[in-house]
């Protein structure tokens, strides 16, 4: 009784082991997410995608392999580090903000929405939009030249097999950023291309090798197989040969 017990407590504790998962990617989109389950997919790294709320998602692999899927993830751009947008900016408290660090401001959370706007194009693994704009034209002094046009230089990481086709929609991209911010002209928006070394894929796992007494056993199978054919062939010989016999008679 006691032994049955042992053994009951020992295998619910290797369940429990086994079923131990750490989370490798945290409040992210589904889109992050799913490129995680690709990623890990690829690395044999068992992975699953929960839903957290608020649009959020977290991915999880067994605490076994939480070092593998960094490394696995890390090779793929994975976490991307975002960037507050204009929501997130502007409910950050504080004192009464100046009209230049409202424009800063603003500034900046619009070059991130830009860029969460880039990423979602299929192929673009990370995007960084830089704007130059002029300040507000009342807070400049009187006599003072005026500012150059407004520009804006557009950073995008792409997957190697991608690029073309993107390289292809290079005017739809410049047309994105100029119809956000205004004055800003189409002629005015350069875009960069760093082009991602093609995804590594995870070897094939070898396949587990028979025991050496599973092959002994299908060997002496095959063997006993061979032996009993060999004799009912024998055994029918004879009586073959004896029914010819007769016949020539």
């Amino acid at each position: 009784m006691r032994s049955s017990l042992s053994l009951a407590l020992l295998v619910t504790l290797s369940l429990l082991a086994g079923g131990c998962r750490a989370a490798v990617l945290t409040q992210s989109e589904e889109r992050d997410a799913n490129q995680a389950l690709a990623a890990l997919s690829e690395a044999h790294i068992p992975a699953k995608k929960h839903p957290i709320g608020k649009g959020q998602f977290e991915v999880t692999v067994p605490q076994a392999s939480l070092d593998e899927a960094i490394e696995a993830l890390a090779r793929v751009g994975l976490p991307e580090r975002s960037e507050p947008g204009l929501a997130e900016l502007f409910a950050e408290p504080g004192l009464v903000p100046s009209s230049l660090e409202e424009q800063v401001r603003y500034h900046r959370a619009l070059s991130a929405e830009l860029a969460r706007s880039l990423r979602s194009f299929e192929g673009v693994r990370e995007a960084r939009v830089h704007l130059a704009l002029s300040t507000d034209p009342g807070s400049r002094r009187r006599g003072a030249p005026p500012p150059p046009p407004p520009s804006a230089s557009v950073l995008l990481r792409v997957e190697a097999e991608e690029l073309p086709r993107l390289r292809g929609l290079s005017h739809e991209l410049q047309a994105l950023i100029a119809g956000a911010v205004p004055g800003l002209d189409l002629a005015q928006v350069s875009l960069v291309y760093a082009r991602l070394p093609p995804r590594r894929k995870a070897p094939s796992p070898a396949r587990p090798a028979l025991p050496s007494g599973a092959l002994a056993g299908i060997g002496g199978v095959a063997a006993a197989a061979g032996v009993g054919v060999l004799g009912v062939w024998l055994l029918r010989t004879p009586r073959r040969q004896r029914r010819e016999d007769d016949a020539v008679v």
